[in-house]
């Protein structure tokens, strides 16, 4: 199986945002930073919780699909061209929201997560511009 550049960057971009922008156990930002570090991390999970619910596929593979969100389970993600000009209308809003958050007072692993779910949601915004088929999944 041959893989070229695009599949390649769209692959990355949805491990990264798979991966990257997990649950991370209560009070964690708090203990490794401060107030700053958990609006970040509150905000990143927020983004996460709704791309995952935009993804159901991807909801049963992290085992999001349980509890109040068992309602995802056995549904597949939508790949219209409604669903996909709201998922980049989606996206826009996260790398909006993400730019407007303040930059001093975050610790160095905080900066860190902003860059790379700043990586994602710009290579998301790019890929979803692009003519043809692209889709978050």
């Amino acid at each position: 199986m041959s893989i070229d550049r695009r599949q390649f960057l769209h692959s990355a971009a949805m491990g990264g945002m798979a991966l990257g922008l997990t649950a991370l156990p209560s009070g964690w930002a708090l203990a490794q930073g401060g107030p700053a570090d958990a609006r970040l991390d509150a905000l990143l999970q927020r983004h996460c919780e709704a791309f995952l619910r935009r993804a159901p596929e991807e909801a049963t593979n992290v085992d999001f699909d349980t509890g109040a969100n068992a309602y995802l389970r056995g549904r597949l993600g939508d790949r219209s061209l409604d669903s996909r000009a709201g998922d980049r209308a989606g996206v826009k809003q996260a790398l909006a929201e993400l730019k407007a958050v303040p930059v001093p007072g975050l610790s160095p692993r905080a900066l860190l997560d902003r860059d790379v779910a700043l990586y994602v949601y710009e290579t998301l915004d790019m890929l979803l511009g692009l003519y043809g088929y692209a889709d978050i999944d």
